[in-house]
């Protein structure tokens, strides 16, 4: 399922958020490249606008969804228009809802939530800490993790008396990294993140370093051969350095699984 997730946060929909429906279970590992394919061109069939305004009219039973079947598994997209102030941005993930249990994921608090329990149990160390997570949720990226850290990505809006009005693009101060107060949290020096790092996976699977650029006892790029996210606070961004993945370091052979003799 998390490849299928992942698959589908690829697709470019400057149009639409997606709503996702669940049913049953996948018994072997569904063709993401088919997937992709299939959804991106409905969803270039689709007129934003139209949609909107079948949202607006209360008429959701009338929107159009996208249904797709592997071995046992049903999946059903329903769009939603985005605002058209929001449409035509590349690079966001279409994914907004999904059910059973729908609801906003929300990857970035697991993975905070993690590191403050770690914080506030070794808050009197005086040592570097790092505080290690294996994901194994529906869905985890770049994005989830630069949320949790340094808090979620937002738009303020200022309206003008004249009826115009601007905006800006600002972190909230939520992060497990930087909160409210400033710089929190900073007995621990990093998160070591992993996604999907189980026994069949480790062969490939690169868990990376994320240094907390506000470390009460920071740890150097040097002290880890994997990947690693390093802050410049200078210039506001991050960087992510190359390094080695676990098989690598655990010298698991390759191919692996170790195919049957």
């Amino acid at each position: 399922m998390a490849a299928v997730y992942d698959a589908i946060n690829t697709i470019e929909s400057p149009n639409f958020f997606l709503k996702l429906d669940i049913r049953g279970a996948p018994a072997t590992a569904p063709p993401t490249g088919k997937l992709r394919h299939d959804l991106t061109g409905w969803l270039a069939s689709l007129n934003p606008d139209e949609i909107a305004q079948l949202y607006g009219d209360n008429k959701r039973y009338d929107v159009p969804s996208f249904a797709w079947h592997h071995e046992g598994w049903d999946l059903l997209f329903t769009p939603i228009p985005k605002s058209p102030e929001l449409r035509g941005q590349l690079g966001v993930r279409p994914i907004g809802l999904r059910s059973p249990g729908g609801g906003w994921l929300a990857t970035d608090a697991d993975i905070r939530q993690a590191i403050e329990v770690k914080a506030k149990k070794f808050r009197d160390l005086v040592k570097p800490l790092i505080v290690a997570v294996n994901f194994i949720g529906v869905h985890c990226d770049n994005i989830d993790v630069m949320n949790a850290l340094y808090g979620q990505e937002s738009t303020i809006v200022t309206f003008a008396p004249d009826g115009g009005f601007t905006e800006r693009n600002q972190r909230k101060p939520n992060g497990a990294w930087f909160g409210p107060s400033g710089p929190r949290n900073t007995v621990v020096s990093g998160l070591l993140l992993a996604n999907q790092l189980n026994p069949l996976s480790m062969g490939i699977t690169a868990p990376e370093l994320f240094h907390n650029p506000w470390a009460a006892y920071p740890l150097s790029p040097s002290v880890l051969c994997l990947p690693q996210c390093v802050a410049d606070l200078d210039v506001g961004y991050v960087r992510h350095e190359s390094g080695r993945h676990a098989g690598e370091v655990l010298s698991i052979p390759s191919p692996w699984p170790l195919p049957d003799e």
